[in-house]
């Protein structure tokens, strides 16, 4: 993608010479409660960085072109939170009181866990009480339709 973005902006400069202002917003992937992807592992920070730097360094020298992004470390505590249950709560509390690296330090929940594991069919949820009036056994097949595109196992 960041390719065929380069192409284009390289193909555009070509014929016009000018290049508007283009704002790239990149935004880590949080797994979402009631989302075919609520069993899709959460990358680790080190993923999250590396594929940041990644897109940053493809699209480093395009005249006009900046590049905004979301703290891995937030967005592994927003995901902390949108797929942990009641616990997360006092995580978040600790984030507040101590930063991250001492909250995580000092939790009793294992973030890792929480965030960088599929999940399993059957495993209970912790928004499952839920009743949004979607079907969760439809999001489930949607979910493995999207694994075996991508040549993984559900």
């Amino acid at each position: 993608m960041v390719k065929r973005f380069r192409h284009a902006c390289v193909h555009r400069l070509k014929d016009e010479r000018s290049l508007p202002r283009i704002s790239v917003s990149l935004a880590c992937y949080v797994p979402r409660p009631w989302t075919p992807l609520q069993w899709w592992p959460m990358p680790p920070e080190r993923a999250l960085k590396a594929e940041i730097a990644r897109v940053t360094r493809g699209l480093d020298g395009i005249h006009g072109v900046t590049v905004t992004h979301d703290l891995p470390k937030w967005a592994l505590l927003e995901g902390c939170l949108a797929r942990g249950d009641r616990q997360a709560g006092w995580l978040l509390l600790g984030v507040h009181r101590l930063g991250w690296e001492q909250a995580i330090l000092r939790s009793p929940l294992n973030p890792a866990y929480i965030l960088h594991r599929p999940r399993p069919a059957d495993e209970p949820l912790p928004w499952d009480h839920v009743d949004w009036g979607i079907d969760r056994a439809g999001l489930r097949a949607h979910y493995e339709t999207l694994l075996r595109a991508l040549g993984e196992r559900a």
